[in-house]
């Protein structure tokens, strides 16, 4: 997809050829949430948006929700950041855990897996498909960084 793509305060904006284009407003329905919290191509380039309340994916026609975190078993969880691998495998960093999409849906990871915060607040995807976790949201929660090699 090409364009610069802009989070708003509610919702999805995408400039093009001069032109400033609304794709999602304040009272957009198709996608989990209007508060736009990350963004991402994946491999066949569609945009990948990291709501606060869940995640959905956008081809430039319709929207398609991935994840509904209210809907989906995770209620009390809250997207900080996510990352896409070259494999397209989705991570989401949440305030409550690591979300990490597979065949059979999302697995979550958590401090008793071995995550030094459940707050995890920055990903990376290096080009060895590792993974780095940031984690830490303030002096309360804990923090530091961790790498997960496939």
């Amino acid at each position: 997809m090409t364009g610069r793509w802009s989070r708003r305060g509610k919702g999805l904006a995408k400039y093009e050829n001069e032109t400033l284009e609304v794709v999602f407003g304040p009272d957009e329905k198709r996608i989990p949430n209007v508060y736009i919290r990350a963004l991402a191509l994946d491999g066949d380039g569609a945009l990948i948006l990291g709501t606060f309340t869940g995640v959905a994916r956008y081809d430039g026609r319709e929207p398609v929700t991935l994840l509904d975190l209210l809907k989906d078993g995770y209620s009390s969880h809250r997207l900080l950041t996510l990352a896409i691998g070259p494999d397209n495998q989705i991570w989401i960093g949440t305030d409550r855990g690591l979300l990490a999409s597979n065949a059979s849906g999302w697995e979550l990871f958590t401090t008793a897996d071995g995550l030094l915060t459940n707050a995890i607040s920055a990903l990376h995807i290096d080009q060895y498909s590792a993974v780095w976790v940031g984690g830490g949201g303030s002096n309360f929660d804990g923090g530091g960084m961790l790498q997960i090699v496939p």
